[in-house]
């Protein structure tokens, strides 16, 4: 861990991001935004001689005074220097559990994330109750954000959210909150039901991108399903997946590669808008069915089977017999109850879709 930065009280009830700092005698000024080119080389001068760090990975577990309490975070940085002229960044949103999680054990958890994607990583601290979306946390979260924009070249195209738990829940209502600040979100298991996002808020998800993962075994039927139909309802380019015999966890096997995943899909609309989200809209697959069966045709170009589960709307995976002939499957329907709706699930490797079937 580093040495800790003492920071003093800001004054500023405008700009809170300015603050002043100690370490070993040193003032540290954090400016305000209209001050932003004055910090950057002084920040970055007393960091690389005050902790002398090294040109490869850095670790950041600080904090400063903000509102009159001493707020933590922790930043990772991959490496010395972005791939481009300036970093992607991700906002990690910590759970619920003080017994195990904050920002620093958060920023633990995605470091081999981070490193593999070569995104810097900001986590906030959710203080003494843990619940990163109290006013003050939401508050200093942005404060922090602003700070770090002056710390760091980061790419304003390529900002995003990721969440577990209560930090999905907080991916969604501080997301919601500050849409225009991120280019897509990515909330995991998250700890909400639909009821708590107003309409007025559900109407910010307009156009932008959202990949919500969750647990199949983690009551999807309060906290998936109906997260997905209401962000898709209002606008929102939604890719969703289920994760098979997965709870409210987040020790699963494969974490990294479905965060991966998902980080991917969101980068590669924020980068390309206009060719990517059509293409998303664009389905892939046409569903139909008779008595006996569930058919979905697969677009010609798409050369692989595609992985394909049911659910009930209560998060339960339902077994299927199911078939697979030149560009069609074919789903046996002898176990589903008529009248009924279930989920449809279709993953391959160049798609993820969730959709809401009615069984005749």
């Amino acid at each position: 861990m580093l040495p800790k930065i003492q920071k003093t009280v800001c004054t500023s009830k405008k700009n809170p991001i300015s603050k002043f700092g100690r370490y070993n005698g040193t003032i540290l000024r954090y400016y305000c935004k209209a001050k932003k080119h004055q910090m950057k080389p002084l920040f970055t001068l007393l960091l690389l001689l005050a902790f002398g760090y090294s040109h490869a990975q850095k670790r950041i577990d600080s904090s400063f005074i903000f509102d009159g309490e001493e707020k933590k975070f922790s930043i990772f940085i991959p490496q010395s220097e972005p791939e481009g002229e300036s970093w992607p960044m991700i906002l990690g949103l910590h759970p619920l559990n003080v017994s195990r999680w904050n920002a620093q054990a958060w920023c633990d958890t995605l470091v081999d994330f981070a490193t593999k994607n070569k995104v810097l990583l900001i986590c906030p601290d959710g203080g003494s109750d843990g619940r990163i979306d109290d006013p003050i946390d939401t508050a200093f979260t942005s404060a922090l954000l602003d700070s770090a924009e002056v710390w760091y070249q980061i790419d304003p195209v390529r900002r995003y959210i990721l969440g577990f738990s209560w930090g999905a829940k907080t991916t969604y209502t501080y997301g919601l909150s500050h849409v225009n600040q991120f280019a897509g979100f990515l909330p995991y298991g998250a700890a909400i039901n639909s009821s708590e996002i107003n309409a007025d808020l559900a109407k910010n998800a307009n156009g932008k991108p959202w990949y919500i993962l969750h647990g199949e075994l983690d009551v999807a039927s309060q906290r998936f399903h109906p997260l997905v139909d209401l962000i898709s309802t209002n606008g929102g380019i939604v890719q969703s997946k289920l994760l098979p015999n997965v709870g409210h966890t987040v020790d699963f096997n494969d974490r990294n590669k479905e965060f991966t995943k998902g980080y991917k899909w969101l980068d590669s609309i924020a980068t390309n808008p206009s060719s990517v989200a059509n293409a998303t809209l664009k389905s892939e697959f046409v569903i139909s069915q008779n008595e006996a069966y569930i058919f979905l045709k697969l677009a010609s170009d798409i050369t692989e089977t595609p992985e394909v589960n049911l659910y009930a709307l209560s998060g339960q995976k339902i077994s299927t017999k199911t078939t697979f002939q030149n560009t069609e499957l074919r789903m046996d329907k002898s176990n589903l109850k008529p009248q009924t709706f279930y989920i449809l699930s279709i993953e391959s490797n160049s798609t993820s879709q969730s959709q809401k079937i009615f069984i005749k």
